[in-house]
């Protein structure tokens, strides 16, 4: 008697946001991703752990800024685009914190 067992591949997804007035592209490692909407992002199949973010500005109306984000496994990041004082910052709905650009 024979068994197979199949193994599904869970992937997680990132979610980001921005405001209405600052339309975004994201290039995750190097590639420019899919633009869905002016103002969000949806990034999937994403394995777990840290990837590399750069956040790029219609018109290059800022300048370009890079965020490290943890994937979580099997599950999901929701993420706001917030323009501060200092430059722009990502809040984590789930963790409710906010995550600093690592530069430009």
């Amino acid at each position: 008697m024979f068994s197979i067992h199949g193994f599904a591949q869970s992937f997680s997804y990132v979610y980001i946001q921005g405001d209405k007035q600052t339309p975004f592209y994201v290039k995750m490692e190097g590639v420019m991703m899919p633009r869905y909407g002016k103002n969000y992002n949806i990034l999937s199949e994403l394995k777990a752990g840290p990837i590399q973010i750069e956040i790029l500005f219609e018109q290059h109306k800022y300048p370009p800024q890079k965020f490290t984000i943890m994937v979580p496994e099997n599950g999901y990041r929701g993420l706001l685009l917030e323009k501060q004082e200092t430059g722009f910052v990502l809040y984590d709905l789930l963790q409710k914190r906010y995550l600093a650009s690592t530069g430009q």
